[in-house]
This record gives structure tokens, C-alpha cells and sequence, in this order.
């Protein structure tokens, strides 16, 4: 296991895509501009603004049903308002589909030479790729730490297992060391897949701390986000690249 030095690499690809390929994670210094980050943070501040506003609207379960697998055995049934965003702490609000309303994500991020040249490497064996998720999240204060998990790239100062490939992992230890990832603004953390990771918690009282989130997937696996709805004239401004990216 490295010094977490190590997986700090410019803005080259072949070097990300060794440590990526070595360790499961790399860290990527200045992937995003400061005027990208601020085009971007313009985009989604509106947005995440109004949720913070937004006092829940959804009922919790009010019934119960007897269990498929154990009929003897109540379950709790959710009401018709029961929604996705009870099932995330309160502190924590997501903006989805950025490409529907992000000038920069759309023309800029979906165009980012380095994270092309990387995934071309990354995904030489299985063929084409293209985005299957992306979101800006934001850890509000009072953010718990999250439970070591896999899911996707979280930029948001994660605490990474690196070599870690353990579906669960209640502790560090001495084979699979935890590695505190501080990150600066316009920074990124590209995790493989199968990286064990969390999310530290944010204990200020005031600070709002947002990442970008994007998964990129084989083009034989089906993305998570549709983007099918997308207006014919929104596709043709964008580049064939871009236009590949969200399956158009």
C-alpha cells in the first residue's frame, strides 16, 4: 500500500490510468477548472437552494401487510407519497440530470479530454462506454459518516480502502488501510467499481460541501438516467462525443 501521495497524479493519462489500474483509486489535481466550477456550481446552486427550502412532503409508512416470505410477520408498507429522497439523511440533497439544464456539464465536462483518454484505456477489453449516472450531491452539516460501501466516483472527500476489494468492511486494517482523500476544489477521485469507500462526515455548522457525481459505464450495460426525453435541438448542440455519452 502506497503513501496516499502516491495516488495524487496530474493531468496525465497514462499515469491515472496506472494508478487506477494499481490501486483501485487515484486522485486527479485540478481535473476541473476554476471557471468550470463555478459555471457548474451556478448551474445546480438555484437547485440545491430550493431543496434545502423544501420541507418533506412525503408521509412515512402508515400500514402494514403481511410479509411475502413470512406471512405470520408484519412489514410496513409505504403510503402512496412515500418517496426516494426518504431513504437519504436529511442533511444530504442531489440534483440529477444535469445534462437537462448544465451548459458546462453538457459542452465542457461531457467533453473532458483527460477523462476520455482514461476511459478509452479503461475500457479497451469490453468496447464503448458512456455516462450512466451523474448527480451533484451535497453533505449538509450534521452529514453522518457513511458505512464502507461500493456504488461510483464520489468527489467528495471519500475515505477510500485502497486494494480493497471486500463487499463489506466494518474496520481498516493493517492489508487494507483507510486513506483520508482531501480534496480540493476542482479536484476528483476516480474509483474502480470494486473500491470499498465512504463518505466522511461533515461536522461544521455552516459549510455545505457539494461533489459532482458521474458513472461511466461499458455501452453494454444499460445507464441509470434516461435520457431519451432530451429535445432534439439540446442533442444537436452538443458534439457527437457528448451525444455518444448520453446514448443519442
Amino acid at each position: 500500500m502506497p503513501d496516499p501521495e502516491y495516488l495524487v497524479q496530474k493531468l496525465e493519462a497514462g499515469a491515472v490510468h496506472k494508478t487506477l489500474t494499481d490501486y483501485g483509486v487515484v486522485i486527479i489535481e485540478g481535473f476541473l477548472s476554476p471557471e468550470q466550477v463555478a459555471k457548474l456550481n451556478g448551474d445546480v446552486d438555484p437547485r440545491l437552494a430550493a431543496l434545502r427550502q423544501e420541507g418533506k412532503t412525503a408521509k412515512p409508512p402508515t400500514q402494514v401487510s403481511p410479509s411475502p416470505w413470512i406471512p405470520d410477520l408484519p412489514q410496513a408498507r409505504a403510503s402512496p407519497s412515500h418517496w426516494m429522497a426518504d431513504l437519504v439523511p436529511p442533511q444530504v440533497k442531489w440534483v440529477h440530470n444535469l445534462v437537462d439544464f448544465s451548459k458546462v456539464f453538457c459542452h465542457e465536462i461531457l467533453n473532458h479530454e483527460l477523462l476520455h483518454d482514461v476511459r478509452r484505456m479503461a475500457f479497451e477489453e469490453s468496447g464503448d462506454y458512456w455516462l450512466a449516472y451523474d448527480a451533484v450531491i451535497e453533505s449538509g452539516p450534521g452529514t453522518q459518516e457513511q458505512v464502507w460501501h461500493r456504488d461510483w466516483p464520489n468527489y467528495a472527500s471519500p475515505k477510500a480502502g485502497a486494494g480493497t476489494t471486500e463487499a463489506e468492511m466494518d474496520k481498516p486494517d493493517a492489508e487494507h488501510p483507510a486513506v483520508l482523500s482531501e480534496l480540493k476544489s476542482g479536484d476528483s477521485a476516480v474509483l474502480s467499481g470494486k473500491m470499498v469507500h465512504r463518505g466522511s462526515v461533515n461536522a461544521t455548522q455552516y459549510s455545505h460541501r457539494q461533489a459532482l457525481a458521474l458513472v461511466i459505464i461499458p455501452g453494454i450495460l444499460t445507464p441509470l438516467d434516461a435520457t431519451r426525453r432530451l429535445p432534439q435541438r439540446m442533442v444537436k448542440a452538443m458534439t457527437p462525443l457528448a451525444q455518444r455519452m448520453v446514448g443519442r
